[in-house]
C-alpha cells in the first residue's frame, strides 16, 4: 500500500465487511432457530394425526362390535404424504415453488 489515503477506504471496507458478517450470522441463526420450529411442529402434526387416528379406530371397533356384517379398516396416514401436502398448501394458499 503506497497511498495513505488508501489505508481509510480499506478501513471503511473491513468494517461494512464486518457488519455483512453479522447480518449474515444473525440470518443463520435466524434460519436454524425457523427450521428447530419447523420440526417441532411437524413432530406435533405426527402425534395430533395419531391421536386422531386411535380415536377412529376406537370408535369404529366400539361401533362396529356386534355387527358382523360391515367390515371397515381404518388406514393411519390413509392418504399420501404428496396429496397432504397439496390440501394444507390448497388450504394455506400457498403454492409451492418448483
Amino acid at each position: 500500500m503506497t497511498d495513505p489515503s488508501e489505508y481509510g477506504r480499506l478501513v471503511q471496507e473491513r468494517q461494512r465487511l464486518d457488519g455483512e458478517t453479522k447480518r449474515l450470522e444473525s440470518l443463520q441463526r435466524q434460519h436454524d432457530d425457523l427450521r428447530e420450529q419447523m420440526q417441532e411442529q411437524g413432530r406435533g402434526v405426527l402425534a395430533a394425526c395419531r391421536a386422531v387416528s386411535r380415536v377412529r379406530q376406537d370408535f369404529l371397533g366400539q361401533a362396529l362390535l356386534h355387527n358382523s356384517f360391515v367390515r371397515i379398516s381404518l388406514l393411519p396416514y390413509g392418504r399420501g404424504p404428496a396429496a397432504v401436502e397439496r390440501s394444507l398448501r390448497a388450504l394455506l394458499g400457498v403454492a409451492k415453488d418448483k
